[in-house]
């Protein structure tokens, strides 16, 4: 199943990069597709939004825990600037571990960067900084 949500996560960011782009609409759809991966638990295809520097930070953090269970996932504010190309996101998740139905808030400050990939015709979106450790 979580292969499957992978693939699809992956379809849907190949997707995204193809079309024309504007990168502030271009980022809160990079932003908005990474919030529903980790609010599904979808950790690989939330992997795909992460620079490969941080990217098995973020796996190693998010994918062992078997307890995590998330409750939301959203981007609650992003400052672009498009000159530059960087963005900043204030990502918040709400979740819980087993067997405590305690529900815990935990806030990631991210710094995306759009950066273009070998083989994407469009630049993409991706974050560069790890996350910091959930409590």
């Amino acid at each position: 199943m979580r292969l499957l949500c992978s693939l699809l996560g992956t379809l849907f960011f190949v997707v995204a990069c193809a079309g024309s782009f504007d990168a502030g609409k271009d980022m809160t759809a990079f932003g908005d597709r990474f919030s529903e991966a980790m609010r599904w638990q979808d950790y690989l295809g939330a992997a795909n939004f992460l620079h490969d520097d941080v990217r098995n930070d973020f796996l190693d953090q998010f994918q062992q825990d078997d307890d995590l269970r998330v409750v939301d996932s959203r981007i609650v504010s992003i400052d672009l600037n498009a000159e530059i190309k960087v963005a900043s996101a204030d990502f918040r998740l709400e979740f819980y571990r087993l067997p405590s139905m305690r529900v815990k808030k935990w806030q990631w400050s991210q710094e995306w960067q759009l950066q273009q990939q070998k083989g994407f015709k469009s630049p993409v979106w991706l974050i560069v900084n790890p996350p910091p450790p959930l409590p």
